[in-house]
């Protein structure tokens, strides 16, 4: 059975909405339950370092999924076309199985980058833990994905298999260095791991976190 266009649009369109509800909601239960760092002057601690760095990958990134959204296949007119297990090509299920996983995982990361850009610069204390497991998530689905994409894919594409291997290799390279650097680094526990150092009276016997007014 095959639908036409005008349905074959809007389910795709259906399956990617309701995948940006779902998380959407998410975020804004992670929102909610972030805190502020606190900060006793006015004027909190800046964004910098390579904390910047940082930011910049993830506006790219955001760009990136953005319009990757738009050269998804499930968007061509044929792609829900529904043939009798019996009567189906070789691997004609598993490759709509990966395109509509692969769907779901950009609209997630594109979630997922968005939400750590957005409490990145909002400096909130859950940054890091947000940022560690979307990547890492993130990086094991599209790895699964690929290893079947290659395992289904026909000999025209083994180059660019092997292109996107690279390029996946070069991402958990990079993914593991940012996940370091926001867990580990004197910087991006001062601005984002509550209390706030600056906040602590050291001059006292027990440490007594200061209550900012």
């Amino acid at each position: 059975m095959e639908l036409i266009p005008q349905f074959d649009l809007l389910f795709s369109f259906l399956l990617v909405i309701t995948a940006f509800i779902i998380c959407g909601l998410g975020a804004l239960r992670i929102v909610n339950h972030s805190l502020p760092v606190v900060y006793p002057t006015p004027r909190p601690l800046r964004i910098g370092g390579w904390l910047i760095v940082i930011a910049i990958l993830e506006i790219f990134a955001v760009l990136a999924y953005f319009f990757e959204l738009f050269a998804l296949q499930i968007w061509k007119n044929d792609f829900w076309l529904f043939v009798p297990i019996r009567f189906a090509p070789k691997g004609y299920y598993l490759s709509l199985s990966l395109e509509i996983s692969y769907a779901l995982l950009v609209v997630f990361t594109f979630c997922g980058a968005l939400l750590s850009l957005y409490l990145l610069f909002k400096r909130r204390d859950i940054f890091p833990r947000v940022l560690t497991y979307y990547s890492i998530i993130s990086c094991i689905a599209y790895t699964v994905i690929m290893v079947f994409r290659s395992w289904n894919a026909p000999e025209k594409l083994a180059v660019l298999v092997s292109v996107e291997y690279s390029s996946l290799l070069i991402n958990l390279l990079i993914t593991g260095l940012i996940i370091r650097y926001v867990n580990r680094s004197v910087r991006a526990k001062e601005t984002f791991v509550l209390p706030h150092p600056s906040l602590v009276d050291y001059d006292e016997p027990d440490f007594q976190t200061l209550k900012a007014e």
